[in-house]
């Protein structure tokens, strides 16, 4: 899988990523992802029995895989960010859905055929966010800077929180965290990733044809990340406080009971709208993330990414 593409240009282009500080599941080596999987009557491999998911270590370097397609008038350079593991989304932070074992995104890089950068394409849950050059910060080394949602790993341009599915499903990046700069390393036909026929062989069938990446979308509507934590703590604390101040003035209680009848409210509330949230999601076949009974109970397992 040789190209014209200088390798300086595949080099100046290859994205430093923004972790965010509260990611688990790190970018790593596919090939050395497919040495710790199997592929038993499953569509793609998965890691063996006994391997964390959260196996690969961040390093500040990291090996990605690329390959290039080109056509009359335009390279497309197209790097494959892998993650071993795309973590649960937890719906008003309390009921884990759509986890998966295996998550693969893309950043591509447009050229024309002096090899100058036209455009930027970042997916995002099957979609690609498409910006300008001058939209992308650099880095020290002048390379772009791109940021990864905690757990899903979705591109994004900006770090702060990106409103999905009405509020349900938001992704969240931040500068706060750490980093890592992708090194790329051409996709060869003998690599053990393509033997296997995994996700990595099938995205680049799927992305054979120069351009055709998927549905473009434009920025989602975007919240400073303080401030969605203010507003999520305001929801979560008003009705215990109503509650309590209620309490409070009909039985004449003391500031000190009164305090305890608010946060006993809110544990109580936390499990009523988690149960709830659980039927709810169950009805419309999305997929709730499987915990043991102490993980369900466990208050700390509550609101984490």
């Amino acid at each position: 899988m040789t190209s014209i593409v200088p390798h300086e240009v595949v080099l100046t282009n290859a994205p430093f990523i923004r972790i965010h500080p509260k990611e688990k599941y790190n970018i790593t080596d596919y090939d050395e992802f497919v040495k710790l999987s199997y592929r038993d009557n499953v569509k793609f491999p998965v890691l063996k029995k006994g391997i964390s998911r959260d196996y690969a270590p961040l390093l500040l370097k990291t090996n990605v895989k690329y390959n290039i397609v080109s056509d009359d008038t335009n390279h497309y350079i197209i790097y494959h960010l892998f993650h071993a593991y795309n973590g649960p989304k937890r719906v008003l932070g309390l009921v884990g859905v759509d986890d998966h074992e295996g998550d693969l995104e893309n950043f591509i890089v447009k050229l024309d055929n002096k090899f100058k950068v036209i455009k930027y394409w970042l997916s995002q849950h099957g979609d690609y966010l498409i910006c300008d050059p001058s939209q992308i910060k650099r880095s020290i080394n002048n390379t772009p800077v791109i940021y990864s949602a905690v757990n899903s790993h979705a591109l994004y341009i900006t770090p702060d929180t990106k409103i999905r599915m009405y509020g349900f499903g938001n992704d969240t990046t931040s500068d706060q965290g750490r980093f890592t700069q992708t090194v790329p390393q051409i996709v060869k036909e003998d690599d053990i990733s393509m033997r296997v026929g995994g996700r990595l062989a099938v995205k680049i069938n799927q992305l054979r044809n120069p351009g055709t990446y998927g549905r473009a979308i434009g920025e989602r509507f975007k919240i400073s990340n303080w401030l969605i934590e203010l507003l999520s703590t305001c929801a979560l604390f008003i009705i215990p406080i109503i509650t309590g101040i209620a309490l409070h003035f009909i039985f004449k209680l003391s500031i000190e009971r009164t305090v305890t009848a608010i946060l006993v409210v809110t544990v109580i509330q936390m499990y009523i709208v988690k149960i709830v949230m659980t039927i709810l999601l169950g009805m419309f076949d999305l997929k709730v993330v499987s915990e043991t009974w102490k993980e369900w109970i466990s208050f700390w397992n509550l609101f984490r990414y």
